[in-house]
Order: structure tokens, then sequence, then C-alpha cells
């Protein structure tokens, strides 16, 4: 169903529609303060708890959340590419998390530290490896579109859209590891030659 359908609807639905009008003025306040930092969002989430869930501010937020709720479920109830938008999302997202659990195999990226700094450690150290083998698959990634495209292989833009730079098939995560701190100077900061196939058609 389309929402501009069901968008009468909402304007028959006068208890909200009154709060969110009455309350208005002070949002806007609350989201000045947000924006400038006299309010940060951890103190604002502890006032608003702190208040009574019959006060005015604390109702007309509530509602205007459900509104925007509501509204967002009606779009991606009906709006296909908006879907198909947001399940491009959530899959690069799981495609993150599957890669710091495949890089992080010992623990399947599960931090068993007991103590913060500890985990902290632990997650930053993942984070780096996780920028590392992003920023390592760019790079040749935009030096194989380089290629085919210098060789009149079509390119199109709209399938770019659905590279993604988190993939790890191609990269070693297990066993022991040689590192050679003197093969970047020897490349002179040159990628290393591509594996390049003959064309099949």
């Amino acid at each position: 169903m389309d929402y501009g359908v069901l968008k009468p609807l909402f304007r028959g639905a006068p208890i909200w529609r009154d709060l969110i009008v009455r309350c208005w003025d002070d949002m806007h306040r609350i989201s000045a303060s947000l924006k400038d930092g006299t309010v940060t969002a951890v103190l604002l989430t502890s006032k608003l708890q702190a208040l009574d869930n019959k006060n005015l501010i604390h109702r007309g937020l509530e509602e205007y959340g459900r509104m925007l709720s509501t509204i967002d479920m009606l779009t991606f109830i009906s709006d296909k590419p908006h879907r198909r938008k947001v399940g491009r999302m959530l899959n690069k997202g799981e495609a993150v998390h599957s890669l710091a659990r495949d890089v992080a195999y010992g623990q399947r990226g599960v931090l068993t530290d007991r103590d913060f700094a500890s985990q902290l450690n632990r997650a930053t150290c993942l984070s780096l490896l996780l920028n590392i083998i992003a920023v390592w698959n760019t790079r040749y990634m935009q030096a194989a579109l380089d290629h085919l495209r210098t060789t009149g292989y079509p390119v199109l833009e709209s399938d770019l859209e659905h590279l993604s730079p988190i993939i790890s098939a191609h990269i070693n995560l297990h066993g022991s590891h040689h590192l050679d701190l003197q093969a970047p100077k020897k490349r002179k900061g040159q990628l290393r030659p591509l594996r390049t196939t003959p064309t099949l058609f």
C-alpha cells in the first residue's frame, strides 16, 4: 500500500499531534542544545529517564519518536528501492562483523578480557586490522578497475555500488606470517602486479 493513501489517517489522530505541537518549541531548544554541545546525548537521556512519564516534554518526544518510526516503517513497506538500500546497508554491516570474527578467529571476535583497558586495547587492534584490510582491498580494487578500463572492458558505474572492500577470501588469516618490512621500499611505493587472466569472450 502506498504511503500517500495512509497519510490522511495521521491527520485524524489529534492526541499525539497536539502533544507534538505543544512541545515543538521545547523540542527545538533541546535539539539546538545537542547541536551546540550544551547538552550531551547521555545527559539528555538520563534527564528524560528521570522525568515522570506524565511530563509533557517526555510524552511529546515519545510521540514524535513513534511518529518517525511509523513513517519509516510505512516507507520501508511501500518503497521497494528504499528496502533494497536498507538491505544493502545491513549486509555491509554484517560483512564487517563477519570479517571481525574471521580476523579474531581464536575467540570468534568475543572479548574475553576482564578489565576495560585490555578490552579497549584488543578492540582497537581489531579495528586497526579491519581498516588495514579495507584500505588494502580498496587500493587493489581501484587498480583492477583502472586496468579493466584501460583494456577496454566495459565498467558500469551502477555496478560499483555493489563492490565492498570488506572481503577476505584472498587473505590468509591463519598460520604464521612473514612480514617483509623492506618490501614497500623495494617496490618504491608501487603496487604489486595484478593477477591478470586472458578474457573468456
